[in-house]
């Protein structure tokens, strides 16, 4: 959820997001290309029950939310999917982002994931911040 606000004295009454222009970036077009990542660029940490009582799995054609690669078999029991599969690297996690692929992450591996998965996708927030402007440019 995103809440924008002004201040009365501003005057502006109404304020809407455009809609969305363009088709929707897909797992395969933000990661697919992407160099090989290294060991210590993936959490290799166990996956909480609570984490996967949730439906994660997306395919490559999808919009992506998270993608673990696993199968439910029963209540709180998971096994991966056929083939090889691994979490996506905390670098793969900022392209889905939309994060610069050049973009430096500070702390430790899991502090990098927090970052990431916490933020605001940067074309959104790029999008989000436009119309603002315009909005504040057309009231001062």
């Amino acid at each position: 959820m995103i809440i924008i606000g002004f201040r009365k004295d501003l005057g502006i009454a109404e304020f809407a997001l455009p809609a969305c222009a363009g088709a929707k970036k897909t797992l395969a077009d933000a990661i697919m290309d992407m160099p090989a990542s290294a060991p210590d660029e993936i959490c290799t940490a166990p996956y909480s029950s609570r984490y996967m009582s949730r439906n994660r799995k997306r395919g490559w054609d999808a919009v992506s939310y998270t993608i673990p690669a696993m199968a439910k078999l029963d209540r709180d029991n998971w096994r991966f999917g056929d083939g090889v599969t691994r979490r996506l690297s905390y670098r793969e996690c900022a392209a889905i982002q939309t994060f610069p692929l050049e973009m430096e992450f500070a702390g430790d591996l899991m502090s990098k994931y927090k970052q990431i998965g916490n933020a605001v996708p940067v074309v959104l927030a790029e999008v989000v911040a436009h119309e603002v402007r315009k909005a504040l440019e057309g009231k001062l």
